[in-house]
């Protein structure tokens, strides 16, 4: 089961849930408030990838010009 951060719309306050993908929206609440009037927050994410001129085997994968 997946952990979405959530942010309450009522009292301000950020928490972690459990949830389904899809599950029904009742059963998310504000662990400070109670209040059912939340809002999913979406977490920006990146990666780096380092290549090496040579590393891409025969042939190549013509992302590094090898």
């Amino acid at each position: 089961m997946p952990i979405f951060n959530y942010k309450c719309c009522k009292c301000g306050h950020s928490f972690d849930l459990f949830s389904k993908v899809g599950g029904a929206s009742e059963d998310k609440i504000c662990s400070e408030c109670g209040s059912s009037d939340i809002e999913k927050n979406y977490a920006n994410f990146s990666f780096k990838v380092n290549a090496q001129e040579g590393t891409c085997g025969s042939g190549g994968c013509g992302t590094c010009g090898s």
